[in-house]
């Protein structure tokens, strides 16, 4: 089993980031500890431990390398006390370049960290900068020197790429860079963009629907580049994003990629617990509510149809995997349906397949999402033979399924949210802001979101008037106590 802590908190907010965080104060920080043990103490009274081993921690976030040393120390022990675990065989710790020294870094030691992650995203101080990343190019290699002076023998480095002008020479020098420091494992991302986010609306990056052919060309080539290069530098890719030296694989990630237990800790974590999923309260203000934590968590119980489906898409993230197996472990028979759609995408070499066993070899593992995608489109129900294996039901939907709000109004809400300027802005003249967005709003989700914010209507449903409206309460609010909590900083 293994568990994730996210610290919703960071000194500044990335344009590209879409994760749920706010600007960190130091009662936001400090309250968090309290919540983090509260949320470990329900789920130890609630659930039996008394089988699981926790092999895996993860504090992520946000930016974990703000959280403080005793809310570390506390979850620690609190999840050792909880799962009967004595050493946790892997402890990472996420660290922004410039937010930690050589002494906390070796008091997290002490603690039990014994992997270090590095955001570096970029080696390049002008990609940097067009990311709105605080940090420089120096702060990241000093960061790496801090690792090491600390005795954190297990580093692993993060990568970007895809930015708007980014060349292939560019890319590989930072690949080639990365690939002589000295470390153990490494990321390689391509860039996402959220849909009018800050990243978006300045065109820095285009979003994947706007890209031609030749941008995708261009970014299947900076895959293989880093592939090659990594290769020949002694790592080994084991996921669609990962890179690795023999022994130096995450234990986390291939918990979580491997269809493993994962235990879930702060606002908007996900969490699995064999058929059972379940993501936190999304945002942090619901996840400080006592009340809201416990009754805002959404659950949903997958049938085994759904969660041979769900093992088999996240095998291939690790590159292969037995269908048979997973069948075998959901307790169902894959059906004709899903065996030719894996056949006609292995003709089409997309994949290999020899009738049990999905593998991808180096040119197809850059283009396997339109894969992955068409295989999530067909209907579970479609994945399995239909003797007796839907057994399994749903013990309820999804609460997302009942949300009024179309994506696109959800995606202004949250830049709204993450965003004071784009919120003061859109405060003070909503219809104008949002008729600057591009692609632009459904006239119907203009006019109601006017309406939230402006008290008036009723001009839009009542089901989305009302729901528009609580969200935008919680909006200012919250902009509101960011304002104030900066200003204790």
């Amino acid at each position: 089993m293994g568990a994730y802590l996210h610290f919703p908190f960071c000194r500044s907010v990335c344009d590209y980031c879409g994760y749920e965080t706010r600007l960190i104060s130091k009662s936001g920080a400090t309250q968090f500890s309290t919540l983090a043990e509260r949320e470990i103490l329900g789920f130890r009274e609630a659930d039996d431990f008394s089988r699981a081993t926790l092999t895996s921690m993860f504090f992520g976030g946000g930016t974990a390398s703000l959280l403080p040393l005793p809310a570390m120390e506390s979850t620690l022990r609190a999840l050792k006390d909880a799962t009967g675990t004595d050493t946790i065989e892997e402890v990472t710790l996420e660290c922004e370049p410039g937010t930690i020294s050589v002494g906390k870094l070796e008091h997290a030691r002490a603690l039990g960290v014994n992997r270090v992650s590095i955001c570096a995203q970029s080696f390049d101080n002008a990609e940097l900068a067009r990311l709105t990343r605080k940090h420089s190019s120096a702060d990241a290699l000093q960061l790496l020197d801090a690792t090491i002076e600390a005795g954190i023998e297990n580093r692993h480095v993060d990568l970007m790429y895809g930015f708007r002008d980014q060349t292939l020479d560019d890319w590989r020098r930072t690949v080639e860079f990365t690939a002589s420091l000295p470390i153990h494992h490494i990321s390689a991302y391509k860039l996402y963009v959220f849909r009018y986010g800050r990243l978006h609306r300045a065109n820095l990056v285009p979003r994947p629907e706007s890209e031609a052919e030749a941008a995708t060309d261009r970014l299947s080539a900076m895959h293989d580049i880093a592939r090659t290069t990594f290769a020949a530098a002694g790592f080994e890719q084991y996921t669609l994003t990962e890179y690795a030296r023999p022994g130096y694989q995450s234990r986390y990630l291939n918990d979580t990629f491997g269809g493993g237990d994962i235990l879930p800790l702060g606002p908007s974590s996900f969490g699995r617990c064999g058929h059972e999923v379940w993501q936190n309260p999304g945002l942090v203000n619901m996840y400080q509510d006592a009340a809201g934590w416990e009754s805002g968590r959404r659950a949903y119980r997958l049938t085994p149809a759904e969660a041979f489906k769900r093992d088999v898409i996240l095998g291939l993230w690790r590159l292969r995997v037995d269908t048979q197996e997973r069948a075998g472990a959901a307790g169902v028979t894959a059906s004709d349906a899903l065996l030719a759609a894996l056949e006609l995408a292995s003709r089409e070499d997309k994949l290999d397949w020899d009738g049990r066993v999905v593998d991808l070899r180096p040119h197809q593992r850059f283009g396997v999402g339109d894969v992955m995608s068409a295989l999530a489109a067909l209907d579970a129900d479609l994945w399995i033979e239909p003797d007796g294996s839907r057994a399994g039901t749903r013990t309820m939907r999804p609460a997302w399924d009942s949300n009024p709000l179309s994506s696109e109004l959800r995606t202004v809400l949250r830049m709204a949210r993450r965003d004071p300027k784009f919120y003061i802005e859109l405060s003070l003249d909503p219809r104008d802001r949002i008729g600057m967005l591009d692609p632009p709003l459904q006239e119907a989700d203009v006019r109601a979101l006017v309406d939230a914010i402006g008290g008036t209507g009723p001009a839009a449903p009542a089901t989305l008037l009302a729901r528009l409206r609580e969200e935008w309460e919680s909006i200012v609010s919250e902009q509101r106590r960011d304002t104030r909590r900066a200003a204790e900083v």
